[in-house]
């Protein structure tokens, strides 16, 4: 006995149940749905193409495909939406210069984005030339501001055009909610340097809290980064220079 046919409708009111504008792998949901009960993996994959040519399903990447809503039907979608699909829902967060950028940290325009995700199957993607990096985490409020923190420390002396009073207010709002094992989680999963690690236990030292940050140093190193003094100081250096900067206006979506 054959397998009983499945057609595009039926295949597209599917995927309408995984979401609208939301990342569809086509191979998983192929075996989650146990599919294969019903057609084969070819003829799967030649009606997701039939549904891309008839607009109603789009490519993102190889085997990535999003059902577009209204707007977008109509327009090619933007990199902000692309990055919204994977971080939503606490799915992942966008990091390095956009990040830096929206936080008047780094003063020039971002060229590249980054994101870290827990949907991604691959260690690494590159989808419309941004970076996604799978980072299986919960994505907790804390734990995006942990990441954010961390990665503004181990991204000091590749930034260009610093405002050292933003990262001042920026870690100064950190160390309000610091949680350690939430900082020693994020730390084993993604892997920071010691001299980054270093870096935010001399933060958290000289605001007096209470970490255990040292378990991933040793006493006989010397880690390379700016103190919390010379943060301090280049920061009233910008701030005596600022009329000679120019700080960008910040634009929406690419």
């Amino acid at each position: 006995m054959g397998r009983p046919k499945s057609s595009s409708r039926e295949i597209m009111l599917l995927l309408i149940d995984h979401g609208v504008m939301e990342p569809l792998f086509a191979s998983q949901i192929y075996k989650e749905e146990r599919l294969i009960e019903r057609l084969t993996e070819q003829n799967y994959f030649q009606i997701l193409s039939r549904l891309c040519k008839n607009g109603k399903l789009r490519k993102l990447a190889k085997g990535i495909y999003y059902i577009p809503n209204y707007d977008v039907s109509f327009r090619q979608i933007t990199d902000n939406e692309i990055v919204e699909m994977f971080t939503n829902y606490h799915n992942g967060i966008e990091v390095g210069e956009k990040m830096f950028y929206d936080n008047k940290i780094m003063l020039n325009r971002y060229s590249k984005r980054m994101v870290y995700t827990s949907l991604i199957k691959d260690r690494k993607m590159i989808m419309n030339g941004i970076v996604f990096k799978r980072i299986c985490l919960s994505y907790s409020k804390i734990e995006r501001t942990t990441i954010e923190i961390l990665e503004v420390l181990d991204n000091y002396y590749r930034m260009s055009d610093v405002d050292h009073r933003s990262i001042i207010d920026f870690y100064l709002r950190f160390i309000k909610n610091y949680d350690d094992n939430v900082a020693r989680r994020v730390i084993d999963t993604i892997g920071y340097s010691k001299s980054t690690i270093d870096f935010l236990k001399a933060i958290l030292d000289k605001y007096r809290i209470p970490n255990t940050l040292s378990d991933y140093l040793s006493k006989r190193s010397k880690y390379k980064h700016p103190t919390v003094d010379e943060l301090k100081y280049m920061a009233d250096w910008d701030r005596r220079n600022l009329k000679r900067r120019k700080i960008p206006n910040q634009t929406k979506g690419i």
